[in-house]
């Protein structure tokens, strides 16, 4: 299951309750709303099977506001008992490579597969590197 947001609306002009903000370099704020859309994939089918999204939305009596992170959170607890039975890996950007997140996704029987940039995960480039260079870190390679 790829997972990742979406904007399916964003507007300096038009606004309702329902919309995020963010405030813009020249001043101006900009309203959108955002949806964690997931799809089911599989390698070298060109089709996917869309599931329910998540709407990002502004937090009640809150400073600060949902994210695409809380939304995929929302969507787990809603839905992610629903299809577990499925077997299912997520598969993500870096955002989502957060372990609350990750925690949660396996708690729902899901695995993860998710990108983990060097910037976001510094210490775990250290921990990868440090079994480099005691020769200690296995690599595994497949091909399908």
């Amino acid at each position: 299951m790829a997972i990742d947001g979406t904007d399916s609306f964003s507007s300096e002009k038009i606004s309702c309750p329902c919309c995020t903000t963010q405030k813009l370099k020249n001043g101006k704020t900009l309203h959108q709303h955002t949806a964690v859309t997931p799809v089911i994939v599989e390698s070298g089918q060109p089709e996917v099977i869309p599931l329910p999204p998540e709407f990002v939305r502004p937090q009640d009596g809150q400073e600060k506001q949902d994210g695409e992170l809380a939304a995929a959170k929302c969507w787990l607890n809603a839905w992610g008992n629903h299809y577990s039975p499925w077997n299912i890996s997520i598969l993500g950007d870096d955002l989502y490579c957060y372990p609350p997140f990750c925690e949660d996704a396996i708690e729902h029987g899901y695995h993860v597969l998710l990108v983990c940039k060097p910037d976001s995960h510094p210490a775990l480039y250290e921990w990868i590197e440090d079994f480099e260079c005691t020769d200690t870190l296995n690599t595994i390679e497949r091909m399908r």
